[in-house]
């Protein structure tokens, strides 16, 4: 009798210890969050010089959602008393990935090089997330919680809008000469019908970018360690508590939302993909797993090895890839606007 007692005290002693850890990793991730928030809303990552500067903007998206904007530009970027260029001249829009927001310490750096490099760099913080965030929502993950995968067809949506934003600025911008960098989901939306077939953009850069987001959530979910595994049914109960989808709808319609399946395959892309298509992995991505996306999109969207460079190593935002990755989109974009 007593060495079943024994079992029992084993098996609960491991229980909570499983618990235990997985509390301790979600709260550490939340401090984290709000640190890296404070941080950068308190410009710790941002190049303070005169010679460049960030102007905050706001824009509506279709539903009448406020998203808040910025602006990068410096004295070297067109118009500016250091640049031969004159205005309206080109432009570069970024999409931040899920989680993220327009500042985000790997990303608002590589923004304000492309600023000094000659271009005007616009950016804005995704609804649920950054300084787009209103009372109540606590974040991205909480918005997929409330909204479920819908939220990702009004992130793609809020993208569309977004490029009409940047063009409003006339002044500033050569309608011919819009680029698009995008990481993560920012990449997956630069991927989307409603922007890679858009002419009014001559350059798109997706950067560790989902082709299949309902297969890359199931992968996330089932083959991501002990904890996810643990975690990712709770978060599918609660989405289907708010949404009434069940887990397989979720993936399902994540899916219909990607770039896998709303746009034609061979519609028009092989031109689109040699002359403006550009894309950038690691091997090592844990987010967006490099082997079931990467070869999908290059394949899919016929895009040559010379408009691709993968990095061995990096992770899921190209840690210690940024500088070089940064040159390699300066080289691509300069040939094409």
């Amino acid at each position: 009798m007593s060495s079943w007692l024994f079992l029992d005290t084993v098996y609960i002693a491991i229980i909570v210890a499983i618990v235990a850890i997985v509390l301790y990793r979600v709260i550490k991730q939340l401090l984290d969050g709000k640190k890296l928030l404070r941080d950068e809303w308190n410009q710790k990552h941002f190049a303070l010089t005169d010679k460049l500067d960030r102007a905050e903007e706001e824009f509506a998206a279709g539903d009448g959602t406020i998203l808040k904007s910025f602006v990068y530009r410096s004295k070297l970027s067109p118009g500016g008393p250091e640049s031969a260029e004159r205005l309206p001249g080109p432009a570069i829009l970024f999409y931040h990935g899920f989680g993220g927001f327009a500042q985000n310490v790997h990303f608002e750096p590589m923004l304000a090089m492309l600023a000094m490099a000659g271009y005007t760099v616009f950016a804005y913080d995704f609804r649920w997330s950054g300084h787009s965030r209103i009372k109540g929502q606590g974040g991205p993950l909480q918005g997929v919680i409330v909204e479920g995968p819908d939220l990702f067809g009004k992130f793609i949506k809020d993208g569309e809008v977004a490029i009409d934003w940047v063009l409003s600025h006339e002044n500033l911008v050569d309608p011919d000469r819009l680029a698009i960098v995008g990481f993560s989901m920012g990449g997956t939306i630069a991927l989307s019908d409603s922007v890679i077939n858009n002419p009014r953009v001559k350059a798109i850069v997706a950067g560790c970018a989902m082709f299949d987001v309902g297969e890359t959530l199931h992968y996330l979910f089932t083959h991501r360690g002990m904890i996810m595994m643990i975690v990712a049914p709770f978060i599918l109960s609660i989405i289907k508590r708010h949404t009434g989808l069940s887990s397989t709808q979720v993936f399902a319609r994540a899916s219909e939302l990607s770039p896998s399946h709303s746009v034609k395959e061979g519609e028009g892309l092989p031109d689109l993909a040699t002359s403006r298509l550009f894309l950038a992995h690691c091997k090592d991505d844990e987010i967006v797993n490099f082997s079931i996306n990467f070869p999908k999109s290059k394949a899919f969207f016929q895009v040559p090895d010379e408009n691709c460079v993968v990095f061995e190593t990096g992770g899921h935002e190209f840690k210690t890839d940024t500088l070089v990755l940064a040159g390699w989109i300066l080289t691509k974009l300069r040939a094409v606007l």
